[in-house]
């Protein structure tokens, strides 16, 4: 202290450098960075594992090395025996000499009831094994002199060899791989499945990527009940998780599918950059397109087509085009189903079902699965009168001939059910493994439920029977088994069902967000603070990312919902948006961003951000005119929402409800209704 003091009497002294002024912070900074990256992060590194968990966001918990070894142990012991397979040293180093595709690191992630093994596959991955092999003479000279060894795509691995012994006929050598990431690998093959996907939905069954699709294919189902002469009949509801999905899905089914979902011989990739302006800086982003041989010769129309999409933007074509063929997609997609090899600890493993989390095909794969199973199985035994048995499906297993699922008869009950589907008065939407049955039967409902319980062995897809809800009381009398009743009720006694982070009202079919997961949990833990020199410029660029996430037509459409629940839904953002916003403050320093005018001006913002980003999304729907409120009740709702989350807080944000109060009080508000 008495050194600091010195330097900085030092400093202020007359004649002294502009740029002592800031010596003794400057000292401080190394000093702290010193501390803490050579004292304090190696403590704690050497005496607990310090992870996140998947049912506490953003929180960060520290377990106790012993106690972490424990859990990994089991855990692991667990997954040896359903998903891996232990490998040796030397088998790793021959099976990588020869792959396109490196290895992944797994760690465990902890979740509620045990923990989930997540891939790395968007790091590049390095490792040292020992290698048997023949004399020197076959060895390849780029090995020895330790060049790139080429594939038939890319340059993929690195190696040097180093050798231990020459006395005998087989070598022991020591192998260095260094491999770029899987997902950097994989960026092809996904463009190739997009564009598929984006050409033949008919494919996909029920499956939905996002709010946005599912806005697509609900909104007409709606239009189409309320247009019925005696109104919106009464609805049933079903909602299935598919159990341990990722994991248990068979690899050889999935190559198969995605051998027919792939058409044309040849993909194209072309690579651009999109230029846009964000909140006053200039970005770019990258990105590939599939296109066809066709398309490549008029470019023009092409890049017209991606400029319809994107507003205010400049597109830059990179001149790059990458060629592959579908055997090559095939390929490496084979190679990261049926042998992905994966690093946890010190060992390696082989994946022997289902996918890796966390690659970048692991989503569309799942998808493309589960709607080849919706398509091809599961519609059809829907369609079908009930009185078929279930026994007319049937798989064919490796090895063995047609062999039953399920020789049971459907329930009584559920008897005489006309054709589901085809009526236009049932729809099954599925966001990955996650489905939504809607049905004006009742009989339909229970017979969905039934098909998912007995499950689809072919497809390894089994119903989890602790996460399936319906909107009534349902008894199964196949084995008596009572489902549960998933229905969320509102102090006002209306009834959801929770689906894909929706709320669906069971009469109406209104759609709400679900803040029910909020419950019992710290807003705190919900966000990310930036520190950086000026960290008050980020809090209107993180006020329009809480509000991004709640931004969707299928909320907002007054074809769908109520103008009551359209601006009960944007104040409902508004409210999260600033108990983020008071979070957020208090996680830096009092004397940050804390001028009022600059907050209010931040709120006005975040509220015309919003307005704009959902007339934007609904006019590439074709929807634009079906918005439920204007740009001023946008904003009205705005002020309103952080008024009321601000004032419980009157003595840290004296001014700033004051201003509030007082932009509220002008005449353009004044029209306006009372706060809701």
């Amino acid at each position: 202290d008495s050194d600091t003091h010195a330097l900085q009497m030092k400093a202020e002294s007359p004649g002294c450098p502009s740029y002592a002024w800031d010596l003794p912070q400057t000292m401080l900074q190394d000093w702290l960075h010193w501390l803490f990256t050579e004292m304090i992060i190696p403590l704690l590194r050497s005496h607990f594992y310090i992870t996140e968990a998947e049912n506490h966001r953003q929180n960060v918990l520290y377990y106790r090395k012993p106690v972490w070894a424990k859990i990994q142990m089991l855990s692991l012991n667990h997954l040896v025996v359903k998903c891996y397979r232990k490998l040796d040293p030397t088998t790793v180093a021959a099976v990588l000499q020869k792959r396109v595709l490196g290895f992944s690191h797994v760690r465990m992630l902890p979740k509620h009831n045990g923990v989930r093994p997540i891939a790395n596959l968007s790091s590049r991955t390095r490792c040292a094994l020992p290698l048997i092999t023949g004399a020197p003479k076959d060895i390849e000279s780029s090995a020895l002199c330790g060049k790139r060894r080429r594939t038939d795509l890319i340059d993929s691995v690195d190696y040097l060899v180093k050798f231990r012994s020459a006395t005998r006929r087989n070598i022991l050598k020591q192998v260095s791989f260094a491999f770029k990431s899987i997902n950097s690998r994989l960026k092809g093959v996904h463009t190739c499945l997009k564009y598929e996907q984006e050409t033949h939905l008919e494919d996909l069954g029920a499956s939905v990527f996002g709010y946005k699709d599912a806005y697509s294919k609900l909104l007409p189902y709606i239009s189409h009940l309320k247009s019925l002469p005696g109104g919106l009949p009464q609805m049933y509801m079903a909602v299935c998780d598919i159990s341990r999905a990722y994991d248990t899905i068979k690899q050889d089914k999935l190559c198969e599918v995605v051998s027919g979902f792939l058409r044309l011989p040849v993909y194209h990739i072309r690579r651009y950059a999109t230029i846009f302006n964000f909140m006053g800086s200039t970005r770019a982003s990258y990105k590939q397109i599939c296109t066809t041989s066709d398309q490549q010769h008029d470019i023009l129309k092409l890049f017209m087509e991606l400029a319809a999409r994107r507003s205010h933007s400049i597109l830059q074509d990179q001149g790059m085009v990458t060629r592959l063929k579908q055997s090559q997609i095939l390929g490496l997609i084979e190679e990261h189903v049926k042998r992905n090899i994966v690093k946890i600890g010190p060992h390696f493993y082989l994946q022997k079902t289902g996918i890796a989390q966390g690659s970048v095909l692991s989503p569309l794969l799942c998808s493309i699965f589960f709607g080849h199973l919706d398509e091809h199985v599961l519609m059809p035994l829907l369609q079908q009168p009930a009185s078929v048995y279930r026994n007319d499906f049937r798989s064919q297993q490796e090895g063995e001939n047609e062999v039953e699922i399920s020789s049971a008869r459907l329930p009584s009950d559920l008897l005489e059910v006309p054709k589901v589907i085809e009526n236009g008065e049932t729809i099954l939407l599925r966001l990955i493994d996650d489905s939504l049955f809607i049905s004006t039967s009742q009989s339909s409902v229970a017979r969905f439920v039934q098909l998912m319980h007995d499950g689809f062995e072919e497809y390894g897809c089994y119903a989890n029977r602790q996460k399936t809800a319906v909107s009534f009381d349902l008894l199964l009398n196949k084995n008596q088994e009572k489902i549960a009743l998933g229905v969320y009720m509102t102090s006002d006694g209306a009834r959801f069902m929770r689906w894909g982070g929706l709320l669906i009202n069971c009469c109406t079919l209104e759609v709400q967000a679900d803040y029910t997961r909020y419950i019992g949990e710290p807003i705190k833990g919900t966000i990310t603070v930036v520190r950086k020199k000026n960290p008050g410029a980020q809090v209107p660029i993180k006020l329009c990312h809480f509000v991004r996430a709640k931004s969707h037509p299928i909320l907002y459409d007054l074809r769908i919902n109520s103008p009551s629940t359209v601006r009960l839904n944007a104040y409902q953002a508004f409210l999260l948006c600033a108990m983020k916003f008071h979070a957020y403050l208090c996680s830096m320093e009092r004397t940050c961003c804390h001028h009022s005018p600059f907050l209010l001006q931040a709120i006005e913002v975040t509220s015309s951000y919003m307005h704009g980003l959902l007339r934007k999304q609904m006019q590439e729907m074709g929807a634009s005119a079906h918005l439920g409120m204007t740009k001023d009740e946008m904003t009205w709702l705005a002020l309103h929402a952080f008024l009321k989350v601000l004032h419980k807080k009157q003595s840290r944000y004296t001014e700033l409800l004051f201003l509030i109060q007082e932009r509220l009080g002008t005449p353009k508000y004044a029209p306006l209704s009372y706060c809701p």
